[in-house]
């Protein structure tokens, strides 16, 4: 069960019906828990207030300007600028201390907003730059001391008031209720809250599926031909070009790319390697589907091929038939209703669930990886069998304890991995930090090579000592690195770090969800057997003497541990 906090300084509780809808439709169980007005502070710095009592997973925090600072816009303009500066010290300050005191008392994920500029006040043009630029010097200085803690995060809330307009700030309410949010407003609060949401629970959409013509170029290949169809520095065709490069950005940042389209292969692929306007080539898509099937099946494909649930996808055509067959079949998909006016697809394009909190190393190089992914699926194709074909590969494996530097992709894999992970716990930073530096856990990492390029850091195991237990409280791989029997070199790691901390038994946990049967029977073909007693969360324990485990041989593999 997620549990997730609300802390405000104003009211905040009739968000939580939209809240709890949004959440429900993501299809995670949460519970919520709301401090709000004049309660809001007691519960933040007393160690044993029912807040902590709750043990949340992510608190957000919102902080009302008008509640810390009254009249502010109206305040600062006639103080000098030395009381200015003053004045935003403790702005900073007193947001600080509450953060710092939720970050002692709790290992959440912190989210707290900026504060939002008005665009005008009563005092005219000739004050309200003063007014402005105090507070936007506010909101800078607050990013940097917040996103300086372990798992905090800032949400753009002077953003979101621009974006739906200071008309739905609604002062009656405000002043009946301490409640300024006019109906978007409460929508868009709640929107921007499950992109964060999404983000740290391996929610989001991993791939965006395109149709051709006139999705990614205007015109009708077939019947316009490569000549006909835009997207040139013209009118015609800058929707499109902003589209692809839109895409091209979001494929640097580790976003896949496939294709689902109705044409010839032979035609489309003349397109790729001639059109002298086309941002977007053959290489830049991981995954294509060019004929004259049905797009659902084909949507189907392009999971298996990429290795990811259809729960990952993104359908983008611009046919309405199109998008309610893949709505029907595949409710799983997001398939974004878009505009007759292509030059807002790019806006469109920005709500499709794509976020992900940190950029790694592994993103920026995803695209190459699916290359190479697809060089392999070539070379097995080629081989007498699979095992000849794994034997080939040259597989290296190296596995050590994480350090600070790959904390975050740690991180990001406890976030992300569904498939192959046995507990799906989403650890954040900080709570990796902690078992990484107490001398009774350890956080391993796995890197895996092969003939073909890098699938980068790949696997993870976080392991704690009970006694002569040693406990496996998570064990996951990316999906890139399935099939290859890697999952056996991190359990043996697993298994040699325990031994020698004196360990004469390990236990381990299945935690099931709607995803991750891959990894159902994984531990009792180490050799661990079911036993009874809690497992937590309605999984299945298991639990083997170390001399007694099995684990399957990994000749193919050259295993180095730096443990």
């Amino acid at each position: 069960m997620y549990r997730w906090a609300l802390v405000s300084n104003t009211t905040i509780a009739p968000l939580v019906p939209r809240l709890r809808q949004a959440v429900k439709r993501s299809g995670v169980d949460c519970e919520f828990f709301v401090a709000e007005y004049g309660g809001s502070s007691r519960q933040i710095f007393s160690p044993g207030s029912d807040l902590y009592a709750f043990r949340p997973d992510l608190i957000v925090l919102y902080l009302d300007i008008q509640q810390l600072k009254p009249m502010f816009e109206l305040t600062v303009p006639f103080e000098t600028p030395e009381n200015r500066e003053l004045l935003i010290g403790e702005l900073i300050s007193e947001v600080t201390a509450m953060t710092k005191a939720l970050r002692k008392n709790t290992s959440a994920v912190l989210l707290t907003n900026n504060f939002p500029v008005q665009p005008r006040t009563a005092l005219g043009i000739g004050l309200d730059h003063v007014y402005k630029n105090t507070l936007r010097h506010v909101n800078l200085r607050l990013h940097q001391a917040l996103t300086e803690l372990q798992a905090s995060y800032v949400f753009d809330c002077d953003g979101l008031w621009a974006e739906v307009g200071f008309e739905e700030y609604d002062h009656r309410f405000e002043m009946i209720a301490q409640f300024p949010f006019g109906v978007k407003m409460q929508q868009a609060l709640v929107d921007e809250w499950m992109r964060f949401f999404r983000a740290l629970n391996g929610l989001t959409r991993k791939c965006i599926v395109v149709d051709l013509d006139n999705t990614l170029w205007g015109g009708i290949l077939g019947e316009d031909g490569p000549d006909g169809i835009h997207m040139g520095d013209t009118p015609e065709g800058r929707p499109f070009r902003r589209f692809q490069q839109t895409l091209k950005a979001l494929t640097r940042r580790g976003l896949l790319l496939a294709i689902n389209s109705k044409n010839n292969m032979a035609d489309v692929r003349s397109v790729f390697q001639q059109h002298p306007d086309l941002v977007l080539r053959e290489s830049d898509f991981a995954a294509m589907q060019i004929n004259w099937e049905d797009k659902a099946t084909n949507l189907v494909r392009i999971a298996r091929e990429l290795n990811i649930g259809l729960q990952h996808l993104v359908f983008w055509d611009d046919n309405p038939a199109e998008r309610a067959w893949v709505r029907e079949r595949h409710p799983a998909v997001l398939v974004p209703e878009l505009p007759q006016d292509t030059a807002k697809y790019v806006d469109v394009l920005s709500r499709c669930e794509t976020d992900t909190l940190v950029v790694t190393g592994e993103d920026l190089k995803r695209a190459q990886m699916y290359q190479e992914e697809r060089q392999r699926r070539e070379f097995q194709a080629e081989a007498p069998s699979f095992e000849h074909f794994l034997d080939d590969l040259g597989l290296k494996v190296s596995i050590e304890p994480v350090g600070s530097a790959l904390l975050e992709r740690a991180a990001q894999l406890c976030q992300r991995t569904n498939q192959f992970n046995l507990t799906t716990r989403r650890h954040t930073v900080e709570a990796l930090t902690q078992f990484s530096t107490s001398p009774f856990s350890a956080v391993l990492l796995m890197h895996v090579q092969d003939r073909f390029g890098d699938y980068g850091w790949s696997g993870l195991a976080i392991t704690k000592v009970e006694g002569t237990h040693a406990l496996i409280d998570t064990f996951l791989l990316s999906c890139r690195v399935l099939g290859k029997n890697a999952e056996f070199a991190l359990i043996a790691a697993v298994v040699k770090w325990a031994g020698n901390r004196g360990c004469t038994h390990i236990n381990g946990f299945y935690l099931p969800t709607s995803k991750n049967l891959p990894c159902k029977d994984f531990l009792e073909q180490c050799g661990l057997k079911k036993v009874s007693g809690p497992a937590g969360e309605s999984g299945h324990a298991y639990e083997a003497r170390l001399v007694d485990l099995q684990i399957p041989r990994t000749d193919h593999l050259k295993i180095s541990m730096g443990l």
